[in-house]
C-alpha cells in the first residue's frame, strides 16, 4: 500500500513511454514552431505585395491548404507504415528486386561501350578502344 500523498514510482516501462511521448512532442512543437515562421512570412510577403485585406485572404487559403495536405500526408503514412508492418517481407523482396532489376542490360551496355565485343563470352581480354594495340 502506497502511503498518502506520495505517488507510486514509475515503473521503467512506464517512464520509457512517457519519455517517448516526450520526444513525440518536441518534435511536433519544432514542426509547428517552423510552419507558424512560414506562414507568417508568407503573410507579411503576401501583405506588402497584394495589400492587406488580399493578402491575408492568400494566408488563409495557405493554411487551409497546408492544413489539408498535412493531415493527407499524415494519413497514408501511417496507412503504408500499417501495411508496411503486416508485410515487411514482401516489400523487402519488392525492394531488393527493384534494385537489382535492368542491371544485367547496363552492364552489358557499359562493357560494349568498353570494347567487348560480348560480356558473356569466355574472352576476358576486353580494352577500352583507345588502347587496343
Amino acid at each position: 500500500m502506497v502511503p498518502r500523498g506520495r505517488s507510486p514510482r514509475l515503473t521503467l516501462d512506464d517512464a520509457l513511454v512517457l519519455w517517448r511521448a516526450r520526444e513525440v512532442h518536441r518534435v511536433q512543437c519544432f514542426f509547428y514552431g517552423l510552419g507558424f515562421v512560414l506562414l507568417l512570412m508568407d503573410w507579411l510577403v503576401l501583405t506588402s505585395v497584394l495589400g492587406g485585406f488580399w493578402g491575408t485572404l492568400m494566408v488563409a487559403f495557405h493554411v487551409v491548404v497546408f492544413w489539408t495536405l498535412w493531415r493527407v500526408l499524415c494519413w497514408v503514412v501511417g496507412w503504408l507504415l500499417r501495411r508496411a508492418s503486416s508485410m515487411y517481407r514482401w516489400l523487402l523482396v519488392g525492394i531488393i528486386a527493384l534494385c537489382v532489376a535492368g542491371c544485367t542490360d547496363i552492364v552489358q551496355k557499359v562493357a560494349t561501350t568498353m570494347g567487348c565485343p560480348g560480356y558473356y563470352s569466355l574472352d576476358h581480354n576486353c580494352q577500352s578502344p583507345e588502347r587496343k594495340p
